[in-house]
C-alpha cells in the first residue's frame, strides 16, 4: 500500500524509458545483492507485482511496447528459444522517474513488477492509462500485430498436455 498521497512515478507512460542492456545486468546484480543480505529469503525485493489476465492481453501489451520501444530488451527475451515452447514470450525493462517497470508476457497473461509500491486502486490506473496510450501508436501497433506468424491451439493441450505437447500446435 502507498504511504504517501504522491501519485507513483510508473503511471507517467511518457516517462518510461528502457534500460540500456548494462542496466538489465546491474539490476539483476543488484536484485541478487539485496536477495543475499535479506534475513528473510522469501521476501519481495520490488514494491509491487500483478498479473493481468483480462484487462491486458499479451499479444496487445507486445505489439504495443514494440511499436512504442522496439525490441524487448529483458533478460528472458535474450536467453529464450525463438519458438512458442517457452513460459516467457517476451520482457521489458523500463525507468518511469526512479521507478523501475518490468513485464512480461505469457500465453495468456501480462505480468508487471514494479520497484515502488502501488495502492490497490493504481493498478486499473495504469491498465486505463496503457489501454488510453494504445492509439498513439495504433497504425505501427496494427502493421507489427498483422506481422505476427498466426497459430491454432489444441485444447487438447488444456487437457492432458503431458501427453499431447508435442502435437498441440499448428501452424496456419
Amino acid at each position: 500500500m502507498r504511504i504517501s498521497g504522491k501519485r507513483p512515478e510508473c503511471l507517467d507512460l511518457d516517462a518510461w524509458r528502457l534500460f540500456a542492456p548494462t542496466e538489465v545486468v546491474a539490476h539483476y546484480d543488484d536484485m541478487i545483492k539485496k536477495h543475499e543480505a535479506a534475513e528473510d529469503k522469501q521476501e519481495m525485493h520490488f514494491g509491487s507485482a500483478l498479473i493481468f489476465r483480462q484487462q491486458l492481453a499479451p499479444v496487445d501489451m507486445y505489439c504495443y511496447l514494440k511499436a512504442k520501444f522496439g525490441e524487448p530488451n529483458g533478460l528472458q527475451t535474450k536467453v529464450g528459444r525463438d519458438d512458442s515452447s517457452n513460459w516467457i514470450h517476451w520482457d521489458y525493462h523500463f525507468h518511469s522517474h526512479k521507478a523501475h517497470v518490468y513485464i512480461l508476457g505469457t500465453d495468456r497473461e501480462v505480468h508487471f513488477m514494479i520497484s515502488e509500491a502501488l495502492a490497490d486502486a493504481d493498478w486499473p490506473a495504469l491498465a486505463s492509462a496503457i489501454k488510453s496510450d494504445f492509439k498513439r501508436s495504433g497504425n505501427a501497433k496494427s502493421q507489427i500485430k498483422n506481422s505476427l506468424e498466426k497459430w491454432l491451439y489444441s485444447l487438447t493441450i488444456l487437457l492432458r498436455p503431458q501427453i499431447y505437447a508435442p502435437t498441440c500446435t499448428t501452424r496456419l
